[in-house]
């Protein structure tokens, strides 16, 4: 272990070598003016080279891990008109822990379950009212060789959305609020009072306001995080901001191939709540079916393929329901 005051003096010596430094520099995807400039404290890097770094650099991953929370530590300030504080330095390097150590599904389920209710305790500490989601893309059809819909994965939420879990609709297209996100890979913020707007907002009850994050990694996207509130004008900026580093923490629970380039995303409208209903009351059995079938032709079958073999059926149902009801 080298003897260094902060991250930025070990990725300094590290990248002493010429040789360690364009390899650094080939796996961030980064130039090595970029890693110099970490190093002299010029400039910071996103999150998810943060997490791409500690994955380079195994032999100092601890020590990364805390000298990362040190400097995260002594470099936050307190939020100047909320009282709303930052998201904890230790748990920045408990999530960057996660990443590293977790392998997929496993990942993707422990980092969003632990993101998420963090997020809600810091965002709705009085249990208000609200619900965050976790919405991913669907993977590209096989015809279309794009993403159609979005599927909510996870989900947490305090009063009154408790044991409402089974009432979310299934899959979310480009009528959807996290659809719009996820087009126009932007913050979308919605109210009641804005029904004459230019993205009229389609809330279900309890919704005073609703805002979607886009969930991004090197200019794509895999999703957003979804979050609803029963209070009205509860988004304040100080909140806001909030998400969008929740959001950019999530990104870290993806694989790489689970990020789309702008051009793969074609959203389409899905069909609401009421007429997903029926689906999703009938998934189990249809998971249990497919189970059944892939045994009978392989020894192994798993739960999260037949799942999603599911779902592909399921987007591929409400796509043709929507061509057949528009014609």
């Amino acid at each position: 272990m080298l003897e260094v005051q902060s991250w930025r003096s070990l990725l300094e010596t590290i990248i002493g070598s010429t040789k360690e430094r364009q390899r650094l520099a080939r796996v961030l995807n980064v130039p090595t003016a970029t890693l110099r400039s970490w190093a002299e404290g010029k400039a910071d890097p996103q999150i998810q080279q943060l997490y791409l770094l500690i994955n380079a650099l195994p032999r100092y991953r601890q020590q990364l891990l805390s000298l990362i929370a040190n400097e995260v530590e002594s470099t936050s300030q307190p939020e100047p008109v909320e009282e709303i504080a930052d998201i904890p330095s230790v748990f920045y390097a408990h999530v960057l822990s996660g990443s590293t150590a977790l392998t997929q599904p496993v990942r993707f389920w422990s980092l969003s379950n632990m993101i998420l209710n963090q997020a809600l305790s810091q965002l709705d500490p009085q249990h208000s009212g609200m619900s965050l989601q976790v919405v991913r893309c669907m993977p590209p059809g096989e015809v279309t060789g794009k993403v159609c819909s979005l599927r909510v994965s996870v989900s947490v939420c305090t009063s009154p959305w408790h044991g409402e879990a089974d009432q979310q609709a299934m899959l979310l297209g480009a009528e959807s609020l996290a659809g719009w996100a996820v087009t126009v890979r932007r913050l979308v913020v919605v109210n009641e009072q804005m029904e004459n707007s230019a993205f009229p907002p389609q809330m279900i009850p309890r919704e005073s306001c609703a805002a979607a994050y886009p969930i991004e990694r090197a200019n794509c996207v895999a999703g957003c995080l979804f979050v609803a509130c029963a209070q009205p004008e509860y988004l304040v900026p100080a909140r806001i901001m909030l998400i969008r580093h929740y959001a950019n923490l999530l990104s870290l629970a993806f694989e790489p191939d689970e990020f789309y380039e702008s051009e793969q995303i074609d959203l389409q409208v899905m069909p609401a709540l009421d007429v997903q209903l029926p689906w999703r009351s009938a998934f189990q059995r249809r998971v249990a079916d497919t189970l059944m079938l892939a045994t009978q032709n392989s020894p192994v079958a798993e739960v999260a393929q037949a799942e999603m073999q599911v779902w592909q059926q399921y987007e591929e149902e409400f796509l043709k329901l929507m061509r057949h009801t528009r014609g």
